[in-house]
């Protein structure tokens, strides 16, 4: 036996019996607790759903989502309707259907709401509602357009020139692309946007702060029906003997405007273009300085190429539409030279020159 157990048994002697239990029970009061596991509840079978009762459920959701998507569709369809039809008309503004160009900062502009054209018979008239130049130097063009037909109209062609207050001519172009289509309701008002061309601008830094335009409108009936004639606005591209020839060349100098002269009306040439039958159809611009309202009673025409060889010889002294041109203001006049008076009906039209002689008389 080694000492130490010894000294255990001398403790073991020495320690009264009572004592020694005393001393065991508070050992174990001081050791902690073993914590009993807790018992859970069995977990909950869940009740078993037959095939039938699946096939419901899956036949309502597929119900549920069909009609969602059948009511996002038709409310897509319907704001598609009302904010970008796809034929160009609409309750709305024209000009909120088109992207205008961005103006110049630096110049002023042109807006008069309230100039809106009565309703014609005649067909679709127009008045300038704004105009400004743009960052490109172009010049944006609002019209307010009426209609007093009894057929809806869609507008092919605009020959505008705007003026100023000094009866200078600001830009001058003819429009026959419209994006998009540019419609007129019967018997109702509408409008058109439309750029003319940096070149085509003459004055670049006017103040725009009193404009004026003279309009040559070309519309037809969307309904199919026929127009009641063109008055005033020259032939247009078609298969007809007196409509433009395709694929011919043609000369056209917008730019070119006549001299404004007290002496009476002049004129100059701005286009010239070949028709289907061998015909000239010519634009002429005229302008008067004089202080009175004139009309043209006759014009004495002598057309050549660049190399001086006549082209068209004719004098006009019957029109089916009167032209007249206001004090110190512009005008636009077509004139059709029929094919037996065209001398040279091959030429490219490249290069002109030209005798133009314009009587006129004031008005009564």
């Amino acid at each position: 036996m080694s000492q130490q157990n010894r000294r255990d048994d001398l403790d073991e002697m020495l320690l009264p019996k009572g004592i020694q239990k005393e001393i065991e029970d508070d050992i174990k009061l001081r050791e902690p607790r073993k914590k009993e596991p807790k018992k859970t509840a069995p977990a909950k079978k869940r009740p078993k759903v037959s095939k039938k009762d699946q096939k419901t459920m899956f036949i309502a959701i597929g119900v549920g989502v069909g009609v969602f998507i059948v009511l996002l569709v038709m409310l897509l369809v319907m704001g598609n309707m009302g904010a970008n039809p796809s034929d160009g008309r609409s309750d709305r503004p024209y000009t909120e259907q088109v992207t205008m160009a961005e103006p110049d900062p630096d110049k002023t502009s042109f807006y008069n709401a309230g100039n809106v054209p009565e309703l014609s018979n005649e067909g679709v008239k127009g008045l300038l509602k704004q105009a400004y130049y743009t960052v490109d130097g172009d010049l944006a063009v609002v019209l307010n357009l009426s209609n007093g037909t009894a057929s809806e109209q869609q507008v092919v062609r605009i020959n505008a020139t705007v003026f100023n207050d000094s009866h200078e001519t600001v830009a001058q172009q003819t429009i026959d692309r419209f994006d998009p289509a540019c419609y007129v309701g019967a018997l109702s008002h509408g409008e058109v946007y439309f750029v003319i061309d940096r070149q085509n601008v003459v004055l670049r830094n006017d103040p725009l702060s009193k404009l004026g335009v003279t309009l040559e409108i070309a519309s037809i009936p969307t309904d199919g029906s026929q127009p009641d004639g063109p008055k005033g606005n020259g032939p247009v591209v078609g298969d007809g003997p007196k409509d433009i020839a395709e694929g011919r060349s043609y000369y056209e100098n917008l730019g070119n405007l006549p001299e404004m002269s007290e002496e009476g009306v002049k004129a100059s040439v701005i286009r010239a273009r070949y028709t289907n039958d061998g015909s000239l159809a010519v634009t002429l611009s005229l302008s008067n300085g004089t202080p009175d309202k004139q009309q043209v009673s006759k014009v004495e025409f002598h057309l050549m190429n660049g190399n001086g060889d006549v082209i068209a010889d004719y004098t006009f002294d019957s029109f089916e539409t009167p032209c007249q041109i206001d004090s110190k203001g512009f005008s636009e006049m077509e004139l059709m030279v029929d094919a037996g008076y065209v001398q040279r009906q091959d030429d490219p039209l490249s290069t002109l020159s030209y005798t133009i002689s314009v009587s006129a008389g004031p008005l009564a």
